[in-house]
């Protein structure tokens, strides 16, 4: 079975160009482009691991919340915001802008330690912060 990466970035460039190196090493890359729509993907798919860009912590504290999956998240380089971030429930940080093989070696070194995804079922509330309601329950 594939491992499945979900690479959550703004930035098109940056989202594809992290995309691209973990397909390039055997990884099944998924993308997207928001919090929301990440967060949803984390409900869905069941990544293995997911590489995340942080523009606010809430998207990190509900993803912590809804699923145990291994955490990389991308902070500016300032103490505070990497501190921050490992608080927040980050597994590792990568300063931006990152360094591919950063990354890359960080995301082999939390694969490694993975124990097997449990199943359980949990309900995300995948448009809460676009101010839309909607509540979808499904089996993790």
């Amino acid at each position: 079975m594939e491992t499945r990466v979900l690479v959550v970035v703004g930035d098109r460039d940056t989202r594809e160009l992290l995309a691209q190196a973990f397909a390039g090493h055997g990884f099944r890359a998924l993308t997207a482009s928001d919090g929301v729509s990440g967060l949803f993907q984390v409900g869905l798919v069941q990544p293995d691991l997911v590489v995340l860009d942080m523009n606010g912590w809430d998207t990190l504290r509900r993803m912590r919340n809804l699923s145990s999956v291994p955490i990389i998240v991308l902070v500016e380089d300032e103490p505070r915001a990497r501190i921050e971030s490992l608080d927040q429930g980050a597994d590792y940080f990568v300063t931006k802008p990152p360094s591919l093989r950063e990354v890359e070696a960080k995301a082999r070194a939390l694969l490694r330690r993975r124990p097997p995804m449990q199943a359980k079922s949990v309900v995300v509330n995948w448009a809460a912060s676009r101010g839309e309601t909607g509540i979808c329950e499904m089996g993790v």
